[in-house]
């Protein structure tokens, strides 16, 4: 048997089957809830599935790469992911390749009309890096001085962030890397401080620019403003009636007819509960469930601790990512630009997760006992 063959086959098979199939599922659920705005804005019901199958194409090639990459060299091409992300961050911000969508310069426009947003790849090379300074300092004598380099090297990426701004990423990043920092870091007032100044900073960047506050507020009471900033909670909750116990049927959801905004991005999962309905929500919340307990699995049975702090970092990503998207399209948090892993539209978050289970997938070939 060959080497590469040998090394496919050793990872772990329920999770590479369970990717697949998401793989799949997005791809319906982007031709669903994309065909209309399509055929308004590009005269073509398949640009936005085409895109997509392009990027899912191109991720499986990255997805075997990375499985069959010698894992003493994950940890290098992880911190590689960490500064070519973090020096497309700042490119989006100070270079004409920076593209302002929706008010913020998050995207760099590449070739042929591609744009890709590197906060996406920033996400896993951040917590990557981060898990590999948590096993660096499980192995050496750690002294104040080495921690406020730490500190520095950390914090700069997610000033970046708040420059652009990408609200999301900075919150989804910093909130996964402090659970990081609780579940494997034994300087608690360290942890405490860390805790404590981030989530001040985050209640300053809500309270001193007014929208973000008024997503709070309409979150509150989203009847108060139904025709304003109550709008997407409202028409995301009407999706979700609407579906009932079988939905209206593939391609049939009405939310989506302007209805809805973002409804193959941010609100895909209320286009899919009203056309596929509650039995099949429930499916996807258990397939979910699956999916993320696998995760876990794996990062467990981790011998070496920087694989395992890495498994974890990257298990709680996905978890978190999963869980704010849902929240939000139930009315449970307030809106925020958040894609629903695998089934909303967008080429840059789909390559972030393959990138996640490609590295998850490759840590599996060792313990993996199916």
């Amino acid at each position: 048997m060959s080497p590469v063959i040998s090394k496919i086959k050793n990872c772990d098979f329920l999770l590479f089957i369970m990717l697949i199939i998401a793989l799949m599922m997005g791809l319906v659920q982007v031709y669903s809830s994309s065909f209309v705005l399509g055929v308004d804005q590009y005269s073509d019901g398949l640009y936005f599935f085409r895109k997509q199958l392009i990027f899912t194409l191109l991720g499986l090639g990255l997805l075997f790469v990375i499985i069959l990459l010698p894992q003493k060299y994950i940890y290098p091409f992880v911190l590689s992911l960490f500064l070519g992300s973090f020096f497309g961050v700042i490119l989006s911000l100070y270079s004409p390749l920076g593209v302002k969508v929706g008010g913020a310069y998050r995207w760099l426009n590449l070739f042929w009309g591609i744009r890709f947003e590197p906060s996406e790849v920033l996400k896993v090379g951040y917590i990557g890096s981060v898990a590999y300074f948590m096993s660096f300092y499980k192995t050496v004598e750690w002294k104040l001085h080495k921690g406020f380099i730490a500190f520095v090297f950390f914090a700069a990426p997610l000033f970046f962030l708040v420059l652009q701004p990408d609200f999301g990423s900075f919150a989804v990043i910093g909130l996964v890397s402090l659970l990081l920092f609780f579940c494997f870091f034994d300087r608690w007032l360290w942890v405490l401080g860390a805790s404590a100044g981030f989530v001040s900073l985050l209640a300053g960047l809500i309270y001193f620019k007014s929208y973000r506050y008024e997503r709070i507020m309409s979150f509150l009471d989203p009847w108060a403003d139904p025709q304003g900033s109550g709008f997407q909670i409202i028409q995301s909750l009407l999706s979700f009636r609407s579906g009932g116990f079988w939905g209206q049927g593939l391609g049939q959801g009405r939310g989506k007819l302007y209805f809805l905004p973002e409804a193959h991005t941010d609100f895909t999962l209320a286009v899919f509960v009203e056309e596929n309905g509650f039995v099949f929500f429930s499916l996807l919340i258990f397939f979910i469930g699956v999916l993320i307990s696998r995760m876990y699995q794996i990062s467990m049975k981790q011998v070496k601790i920087e694989f395992k702090i890495l498994g974890f970092g990257l298990s709680f990503l996905f978890t978190y990512s999963v869980f704010l998207n849902i929240a939000v399209n139930l009315g449970l948090l307030p809106t925020k630009g958040l894609s629903l892993p695998f089934l909303s539209y967008g080429g840059s978050s789909l390559l972030c997760q393959i990138l996640s289970f490609g590295i998850l997938l490759n840590l599996s070939r060792s313990t993996n006992k199916i």
